[in-house]
C-alpha cells in the first residue's frame, strides 16, 4: 500500500508530466511543424495564427496555464529559495522533496528580468530589448521546468 506522501508525490509528478506534455506538443502544434500538414479549415477559423494548436484559440488555453507556470516559477524559483536561505523555519518540511533547488533562482531570475524587461524598456527608452520577448520568456520557463524535473527525478530515484 502506498503511503499518503507517495500518493501526493505521484500526483505531483503526473501533473508535471502532463503539463510538460501539453506544452511540448502545443509548441510543435501537435506535430504540424514536424510533419508539415496543413491546418484544417475549422482550426484556421478559431486559431489566430492558423496553426494546429489550442493555445492560440483562447486566453484560457494560453494565458491561464502560463500564468500558473509563471507564479510557480516566481514562488518556487525565487521566493522559496530566498526563504530557505533567510527564514527556513517558515517553510513546511513535509514539502522539502518538491522545493526547487536553490540554484534555480538564477534561471527564475533571468526569466523574471526577461518577462518585465520589455515593459520597462519601452517605458524608459521607447525601445525593445528583445524582438520577441515571449520566445525568450518561454525558453527560460521551459529550461526551469526541465532542470527541476531532472532534480526531482534524482531526488526520488535516490530515495528508493
Amino acid at each position: 500500500m502506498q503511503s499518503p506522501r507517495n500518493k501526493w508525490l505521484a500526483a505531483w509528478f503526473i501533473v508535471a508530466i502532463l503539463g510538460s506534455f501539453y506544452v511540448a506538443f502545443e509548441e510543435i502544434s501537435w506535430g504540424q511543424w514536424i510533419f508539415n500538414w496543413s491546418t484544417p479549415d475549422a482550426m484556421k477559423e478559431v486559431n489566430y495564427q492558423g496553426e494546429t494548436n489550442l493555445h492560440n484559440t483562447s486566453k484560457w488555453l494560453n494565458q491561464k496555464p502560463r500564468l500558473l507556470l509563471e507564479i510557480g516559477i516566481i514562488l518556487g524559483g525565487i521566493i522559496i529559495p530566498l526563504l530557505r536561505m533567510i527564514k527556513p523555519e517558515c517553510l513546511p518540511e513535509r514539502f522539502n522533496i518538491i522545493y526547487p533547488p536553490n540554484f534555480l533562482i538564477v534561471i527564475a531570475s533571468i526569466y523574471t528580468v526577461a518577462k518585465f524587461s520589455h515593459k520597462f524598456s519601452r517605458m524608459l527608452f521607447d525601445e525593445k530589448i528583445f524582438q520577441r520577448s515571449s520566445e525568450i520568456e518561454e525558453l527560460y520557463l521551459y529550461f526551469f521546468i526541465f532542470l527541476y524535473m531532472i532534480v526531482m527525478y534524482k531526488r526520488v530515484a535516490g530515495k528508493s
